[in-house]
């Protein structure tokens, strides 16, 4: 066998730093390029047209040296050069570069490395091809799903060491016991996405946080730097990466998140309801880069009631219940089209006039005359665009300049005002005056009539009965929503603004709520204005549609919001 020269050794070196820039240079190139195919349809194609630059390392390296190893390391040393650039697919990519400088070392393997020419190249190529194909089986997608209350979150927080509560059994990462394996390790090998990313920001602004993080693991400066461009380049978050993390919308705050997590680089990502506030075309912009994070090697764990979502992307679906993970063997996918508009006419109940608000240098939105109808109305909006504000302005919660009429009345802020409109927060925690949940139900002075039956079928139906008295602290995300929803759909109030009011709810609870607000519309004449980027529960429900768009209102008419909207 031909020994190693002092030229081979430079050579090798020099293909692996010159590939490690060409991997990933491909990779930035990579997501637009999907995006842009899956405009037309044609998304599957962008890994297809790129995957040639991804695997030349090992071949060129081969035709060059001509020794026994040179494809497997040259592979190999360009993945190691791109995960040192910053690629946010982090030590996952050695993986990727293992399996396929393999593949191509099998193509001269065959001809006992006495040919390097371009049969012993169509051979690698080959090799390359079957050894990534077999390589995508050992690839994992989890999507865990099961009712409220059953216990999802508290699985994926013990899981990454959060949870304090005590607990039986074994949990093995790489076959050792996680309670041996010190934090800071741990933390770096499974990434974590709570339910409320606001709560896991421990820095004011996201470029402090990313920067915290990767400090916290005792990373370079150059390096530290390096992955923060690419985290708030890929998860396209540059623009927000200095604002207070308290400005930013929820679905902004999820990015947020994101990004963080994509720049820890970590082996295992673990996401709970990543996608409750956040617009479609953003939604699908993230699954695009986890699907990619997932082929090079990344698992992803993904908790989520809207299991459909995930159909395209993950390969396992679970269900948790009683306890106990049940398998998903065929999991069903839903109609996306709904329809919100039902060619209602009825009074108006809100006019906006010359309304302009702003949020800090930006103008949000500028409202020359726009009139809001009683009954359901549904808004919608991309992220950031302001349709939380919107409904802080109508309820005298945030500045704006113009004129606001409720019922034909100047809004003023005032006592008698909130006895008129009222407002389902988005984050529960913050609507609530006591952490007892009997203690928050027995503060209602003036309900509906019909309110006590629906608050007794809800605690029965949900099981929460026996639960009133626990501190919401020990209350899943769609327990507490629940208790929040109930408090205020009792409450006497002509306008009720809701703010994401589905966000943790399993389809049932969503249904059921949906049914109260129709019982409330039905029987009292109560009106609502709902955001939410979950539209099933609206399908058919909804007497309005109102979009926000180029900082302005439209009315939506259309019969059906469909693929491309919702």
């Amino acid at each position: 066998m031909k020994k190693w020269s002092t030229k081979d050794i430079i050579i090798i070196a020099l293909i692996g730093f010159l590939f490690g820039g060409i991997f990933l240079a491909t990779s930035l190139v990579y997501v637009p390029l999907k995006a842009a195919l899956g405009a037309v349809g044609y998304a599957p194609f962008a890994n297809s047209i790129l995957f040639g630059l991804w695997v030349m390392a090992g071949p060129v390296a081969a035709v060059l040296i001509q020794k026994p190893g040179s494809a497997t390391l040259g592979e190999v040393l360009g993945a190691l050069a791109e995960m040192l650039y910053g690629s946010y697919f982090g030590a996952a990519v050695l993986i990727s570069g293992l399996v396929q400088g393999v593949g191509s070392e099998v193509g001269f393997l065959a001809t006992r490395y006495k040919r390097y020419d371009t049969f012993s190249l169509f051979l690698s190529a080959v090799g390359i091809t079957l050894f990534s194909f077999a390589y995508k089986y050992f690839q994992a997608w989890l999507v865990l799903t099961g009712n409220i209350g059953s216990g999802k979150s508290t699985l994926l927080r013990t899981i990454c060491k959060l949870n304090k509560e005590h607990y039986e059994g074994v949990i093995t990462y790489k076959g050792k016991n996680i309670v041996d394996i010190p934090m800071q390790e741990h933390v770096k090998n499974i990434g974590y996405v709570m339910q409320h990313a606001i709560n896991q920001f421990v820095m004011p602004t996201l470029e402090e946080e990313i920067i915290f993080a990767l400090e916290n693991l005792c990373l370079e400066p150059q390096i530290i730097d390096e992955k923060l461009d690419y985290a708030l380049s890929i998860t396209n978050t540059q623009e927000i990466s200095t604002k207070h993390i308290h400005t930013l919308s929820g679905g902004e705050r999820q990015r947020a998140a994101f990004a963080v997590a994509l720049a820890m680089g970590s082996e295992v990502l673990i996401l709970d309801e990543p996608f409750a506030n956040v617009d479609k075309k953003t939604r699908n912009s993230l699954l695009t880069l986890l699907k990619d994070l997932n082929n090079q090697g990344v698992t992803i764990i993904v908790c989520d009631h809207e299991h459909h979502l995930y159909l395209n992307y993950a390969d396992t679906f679970t269900y948790l219940s009683d306890g106990n993970l049940e398998l998903i063997t065929n999991p069903i996918s839903k109609n996306s089209n709904v329809k919100l508009y039902n060619n209602t006419h009825s009074e108006q109940i809100l006019r906006l006039e010359n309304i302009s608000i702003q949020q800090g240098n930006k103008e949000l939105l500028n409202v020359d005359d726009f009139h809001i109808f009683k009954g359901i109305t549904t808004l919608t909006g991309d992220n950031g665009t302001g349709k939380t504000t919107l409904l802080h302005a109508i309820s005298q919660l945030k500045k704006y300049d113009g004129k606001i009429y409720f019922n034909e009345e100047k809004v003023k802020k005032s006592r008698k005002l909130y006895k008129k409109i009222s407002t389902c927060l988005q984050d529960a925690f913050q609507q609530f005056i006591s952490l007892m949940p009997r203690e928050e139900i027995s503060m209602q002075k003036d309900i509906w009539e019909h309110a006590t039956l629906w608050q007794e079928r809800l605690l029965k139906e949900f099981d929460l009965e026996k639960e009133l008295d626990k501190s919401l602290y020990y209350y899943s995300g769609g327990q507490r929503k629940l208790i929040q929803l109930m408090c205020l759909l009792s409450q006497k109030t002509e306008l009720l603004l809701l703010d994401e009011p589905f966000t943790h709810l399993d389809e049932r609870a969503c249904s059921f709520i949906m049914d109260w607000i129709e019982e409330n519309k039905r029987l009292a004449g109560q009106s609502f204005i709902i955001v939410s980027h979950r539209l099933e529960p609206l399908n058919n429900r909804s007497d309005y549609h109102i979009e926000i768009s180029n900082n302005t209102l439209h009315h939506i008419k259309g019969d059906n919001y469909g693929k491309e909207n919702n």
